[in-house]
């Protein structure tokens, strides 16, 4: 019997472990799984979920985060004794928390195969920056979040904004290893999400998701996809590129799926747009997208696009941006699938296939 760690922080990270599961690890002859996830906070995430149990994991743990740096004796308990038991793989996201470099760096050290799984468009990101301030501001908080739990961490740690950085992982699992690059030498992983149209239907049931209560025609639509931009300035273009495409499709409607951590001036403006639909859910927008018929797709990076519904044409928009000149200089995207069209002007943008 192998043992299975698999942590998660956000919805999207749920979505990509019970995907994960049911298409490698739901032999329970073979495996026997723990799923983490954070406890229902004050910002409501994962007030969506239910019915998680009904999924096969052997054991799912709440890990309850609402102390912040300060002692959490019973999160603390929690964490090392996950340290008392032999994981063959501890799988998670966001590689640079502290609750992961700690696991990653304890777990390694007892054999355990370290495994970065896929988090949207990371893998196919760059950023050609130092960014020292903030690098170190978040180093500190890794360490003063696990000391304050009483969870030592000896070993020189430096945060890289860089995916698959941390010096403990072993294998890196993207959804194309061909266009990832492999900066680190890691080993590359190929998986597919929604491997099977079944998968779809079981996670829907997971966030109580239905797509006629939230959308009234899924036909013939644009669906949005808004993402973190980084930069004040990007939210403004955003705003311009929107209205623009708006103009040149009057009647047509237009989803926006908001991102939970746009700033709030900017959904505001969103909201003031007349013919724009607003989602402001934590739900997937993956859940959304396969439910489209003959409907495009748009972001400026989103890596909701990379999960295909091939009735639905499938649009980035940031070259807008870089033929504009305002596209952020140190960050490098690599294009994962073809059937994601890169728009260099919104005019280019199409509302289903010809």
């Amino acid at each position: 019997m192998k043992n299975i760690l698999i942590n998660v922080h956000t919805e999207y990270h749920l979505m990509v472990a019970v995907n994960l599961y049911l298409e490698n690890f739901s032999d329970k002859t073979l495996y026997r799984t723990c799923l983490l996830i954070p406890k229902v906070d004050a910002k409501k995430r994962f007030k969506n979920v239910s019915n998680l149990t009904t999924i096969g994991f052997d054991e799912i743990i709440e890990l309850d985060f609402s102390m912040g740096k300060k002692y959490n004796p019973s999160f603390s308990d929690c964490i090392k004794s996950l340290l008392k038991d032999t994981w063959r793989k501890f799988i998670f996201f966001h590689e640079q928390t502290a609750i992961n470099v700690f696991l990653a760096y304890k777990l390694k050290k007892k054999g355990t195969v370290i495994c970065l799984a896929p988090d949207g468009a990371k893998p196919y990101i760059k950023f050609d920056k130092l960014a020292l301030p903030s690098r170190i501001k978040e180093t500190i908080n890794v360490y003063k979040f696990l000391n304050s739990n009483k969870l030592y961490f000896f070993r020189p740690y430096f945060l890289n904004w860089n995916y698959a950085r941390l010096a403990d992982i072993d294998e890196v699992w993207v959804q194309n290893t061909d266009v990832y690059k492999n900066a680190t030498n890691k080993i590359p992983k190929k998986i597919t999400l929604f491997a099977k149209s079944s998968y779809v239907d079981i996670i829907s049931k997971i966030f109580n998701f239905n797509i006629s209560s939230e959308i009234k025609s899924t036909t013939g639509i644009f669906f949005y996809v808004n993402n973190i931009l980084y930069k004040k300035e990007l939210y403004f273009k955003e705003i311009d590129i929107i209205k623009e495409l708006l103009t040149l499709h009057p009647g047509v409607p237009f989803y926006m799926k908001i991102h939970p951590l746009t700033p709030k001036d900017q959904v505001e403006r969103f909201n003031s747009i007349p013919g724009i639909i607003l989602i402001q859910t934590s739900i997937p927008a993956e859940l959304y997208i396969a439910s489209l018929k003959q409907s495009s797709v748009l972001s400026m990076w989103s890596a909701a696009l990379m999960n295909q519904n091939e009735n639905c044409l499938f649009h980035w928009i940031y070259p807008i941006l870089e033929v504009s000149g305002d596209m952020l200089e140190y960050l490098k995207i690599d294009t994962p699938f073809p059937y994601i069209k890169l728009v260099r002007d919104i005019k280019e943008v199409e509302l289903s296939k010809k």
